[in-house]
């Protein structure tokens, strides 16, 4: 099981939206997971078309020391089949008042998860703006932290703050695995050349503990929360969806690596044979290599539908400077794509073969065959050790 806090003292970052989106991205992908609702605000409860006026018990009966029969387990609600919800509201905003000067106040929810008699594969806390006994509960309770941020001068002055507590909490656990820390690009508008310099700041200041996925601006996450479902729900279609689906990805690929969590329900992951397994292969896996040639871009990714649309990353070809490159294993067949170069969605200017994207733009085509055939390894196109015919 794998608890993963989702923390911003900072509001507007995106921090319900990712709560809300990766968890059912995570479920619509075989995982079962529980959405804690920790914010008094309770926008994840909202989000999801739960009623706050219907709960006969919610978190806040959960952190209330004066009441002793209501634990997690009481308050979860079934929201789709992998997904369940526990539920906040605002009263829960007097808790951290009324634990104030109780004994082991920041581990509470910790201890609720540790005496969880359900089995989940990912925990996913929605925190509250703020560094308060809630969001410390939160960190306490948490294996990793993801850092929803905006590509703004705001969100950069707030995230120092937010690493000390982090680091306070990790020497609070004491002889426990610290958290490890994933920074997520919200809100991104790849045609903005400020929002590109700030994302690029951002991924300085992280480095390696960065997603790889940048969650593109798309309105349709807005009006997903105002119908009560998840992007996953309302639109498989958006910007939004193909982001977060690909944020549930990386979380799925990055576990048992860096000494994260495990699956709660291994068995079922070892036979799961499931779109993210397939999506792992085709990152991994020998196959069809695609290149481009972009020496100025700091990210280059490929989208198409041999991957339903979900931007993969490529990686810089070590041995050819500007060349970035990604292997993919294709079956035969005539596939469409583009490359995704620091937000930016471009057709393959190797290839001049197109078909029309539905949307009044082009996508790049190409055939895969079994004929073999040697090929120049730093030819600017899509290349394999099978032919590829351009059509």
């Amino acid at each position: 099981m794998r608890v993963i806090a989702v923390a911003n003292q900072k509001g507007g970052c995106g921090k319900t939206t990712t709560s809300i989106s990766v968890s059912a991205a995570l479920a619509s992908l075989g995982q079962k997971v529980l959405l804690i609702d920790n914010d008094p605000q309770a926008h994840s409860t909202i989000g999801l078309g739960i009623d706050a006026d219907t709960l006969t018990a919610s978190m806040f009966d959960v952190f209330d020391h004066n009441n002793t029969t209501v634990s997690l387990n009481d308050v979860i609600h079934k929201r789709t089949e992998n997904l369940d919800v526990a539920p906040a509201e605002v009263i829960l905003s007097v808790v951290e008042q009324k634990i104030s000067g109780t004994q082991r106040r920041e581990r509470k929810l910790s201890e609720e998860i540790t005496n969880l008699t359900h089995a989940y594969d990912f925990i996913i806390i929605d925190c509250a703006p703020s560094v308060g006994l809630l969001t410390f509960n939160a960190l306490y309770a948490a294996d990793e932290v993801v850092i929803p941020v905006e590509p703004s001068y705001f969100s950069l002055h707030g995230l120092r703050k937010l690493r000390e507590t982090i680091d306070l909490v990790n020497r609070m656990k004491k002889n426990q695995r610290p958290m490890s820390v994933h920074a997520l690009i919200t809100r991104y508008n790849g045609q903005e050349v400020y929002g590109q310099y700030l994302a690029r700041k951002i991924r300085a200041l992280f480095g390696d503990d960065m997603f790889q996925t940048y969650v593109r601006y798309d309105v349709l996450l807005q009006e997903a929360t105002e119908h009560g479902k998840s992007i996953v729900e309302f639109n498989s279609d958006s910007n939004g969806y193909v982001d977060y689906m690909s944020v549930a990805i990386e979380l799925m690929e990055k576990r048992g690596k860096k000494g994260l969590g495990q699956p709660a329900v291994e068995e079922k992951q070892a036979e799961q044979t499931d779109s993210t397994t397939v999506f792992a292969q085709l990152m991994r896996g020998e196959g069809t290599v695609f290149s481009l040639y972009a020496p100025e871009a700091a990210r280059v990714e490929i989208a198409g539908d041999f991957v339903i649309w979900i931007p993969q990353m490529m990686r810089k070809d070590p041995d050819h400077e500007g060349m970035w490159q990604v292997t993919i294993p294709l079956l035969n067949g005539t596939y469409q794509y583009k490359f995704v170069v620091d937000g930016t969605w471009i057709t393959d200017p190797a290839h001049e073969n197109f078909a029309h994207d539905g949307l009044g733009g082009f996508n790049s085509l190409v055939h895969i065959s079994e004929t073999q055939k040697e090929t120049p390894p730093c030819e600017k196109q899509a290349v394999s050790e099978r032919e590829i015919v351009l059509v």
